[in-house]
């Protein structure tokens, strides 16, 4: 195959900034169409590429009949991506998407069952688990250094302001809350009002990577759907699920945007740790605080310090700069190569799902205070065949 010819639908900051720059920059892809609806948006877009530019689309489904790309990008809000994820799929049109995959469990199944009757590829654009320390945790963990792993932690707990939670239909134009409130040209976006424990991805995914594993089990509970800071804004400060894996590993997870944090350093207020039976590894807290691993049988009388990075040294000369400590690179690179070597991808349709999935019902969970949940298994077995709907 020839470059693979690609559109990109979802041209908001995260479209336009980093998924239309990587495909327009990449060896390997040729951008052929963008789409948004919101026009300004779009122009906006459009600006930013080299003549001859990309055709440029309003409506989704004009994209794919007129342009006829052979892969799509899709960086839309996740409430909407599965609709357009079957529709690529059903086309056999290749797709890679933003986090979360989806936003309910009928389009976790809606998105297997498409990627099981397609030729076609899935992927979903998750980055963190690209990290130089991840994985460096992930041989560790491979290699038995540290034993079973019985426990593990991940935190997203970041101050974001509200930036990300409302914006003019019209204009694209992004407004804090207290611009928000009471002005009538602002519509709230997608993540506005959800349970922040849907937003796991860069923390179950790195997780289940290092462990090679699923959850089966999940409870959670978090604060009331009203943010202390903001009273109009109906989510939760905080989020906390216990999960538990398939591997009899027990994890917490605890996510929140809307509390202000110290800084954690240069990846985002993200926080991992793993317990082991021989030892433990945990990330640093602090900009000035150092990754640590503690060893049972090294004769180690205290956690040692690593200098372990969220860039990884193996990285090639173009990861550089690419954005999320060099890991937005990968998902693009990794979609490419398996398109082009008719290879699975690394963040297939189930990885994908099982990272949403979880979080889906974490959210129910808390709704439930507390109750647990099993997570069903997506991937075919003795009761299920590809493309049945169970």
């Amino acid at each position: 195959m020839e470059d693979i010819k690609v559109g990109l639908v979802g041209l908001g900051p995260r479209g336009r900034y980093c998924w239309s720059k990587m495909f327009r920059q990449m060896k390997g892809y040729r951008m052929v169409a963008l789409c948004e609806r919101v026009r300004p948006l779009l122009d906006q877009a459009l600006e930013d590429c080299e003549e001859p530019r990309p055709a440029a689309f309003t409506d989704f489904d004009e994209m794919l009949e007129k342009a006829r790309p052979d892969a799509v990008g899709i960086a839309t809000g996740a409430d909407v991506q599965a609709e357009l994820v079957v529709k690529c799929l059903e086309a056999g049109i290749h797709v890679m998407t933003d986090v979360p995959a989806c936003a309910t469990m009928q389009q976790c199944w809606d998105m297997v069952l498409a990627a099981e009757r397609s030729k076609a590829k899935y992927q979903l654009a998750e980055q963190t688990r690209y990290w130089g320390f991840i994985e460096a945790w992930h041989q560790l963990v491979a290699a038995g250094t540290l034993g079973k792993i019985h426990y593990a932690e991940g935190e997203y707990i970041g101050w974001y302001g509200t930036n990300f939670l409302y914006r003019d239909e019209t204009t694209g134009i992004r407004y804090s809350y207290e611009e928000a409130i009471g002005n009538p040209a602002v519509t709230p976006a997608w993540r506005n009002g959800i349970h922040p424990i849907w937003y796991l991805p860069h923390e179950l995914s790195p997780l289940l990577y290092v462990l090679d594993d699923r959850v089966t089990k999940v409870s959670c509970m978090g604060t009331p759907r009203r943010a202390y800071k903001f009273p109009e804004l109906k989510q939760s400060d905080i989020e906390a699920a216990l999960m538990y894996t398939e591997k009899d590993t027990v994890m917490r997870l605890v996510v929140g945007f809307t509390t202000p944090v110290g800084g954690k350093g240069e990846i985002h207020h993200h926080w991992y740790q793993l317990f082991g039976s021989k030892g433990q590894v945990e990330w640093k807290r602090a900009g000035w605080d150092q990754p640590k691993m503690w060893l049972a049988d090294a004769q180690m009388k205290d956690w040692a310090a690593m200098r372990w990075g969220p860039e990884r040294l193996d990285a090639p000369a173009e990861a550089r700069g690419s954005g999320h400590g060099d890991a937005d690179y990968y998902p693009f690179a990794s979609f490419r190569d398996s398109i082009l070597n008719d290879t699975t991808p690394p963040m297939d349709i189930y990885k994908a799902i099982e990272t949403a999935a979880p979080a889906i019902l974490a959210g129910l969970s808390a709704e439930r205070g507390g109750e647990l949940i099993q997570v069903p298994d997506f991937r075919p077995n003795a009761t299920r065949r590809p493309g049945e709907r169970p």
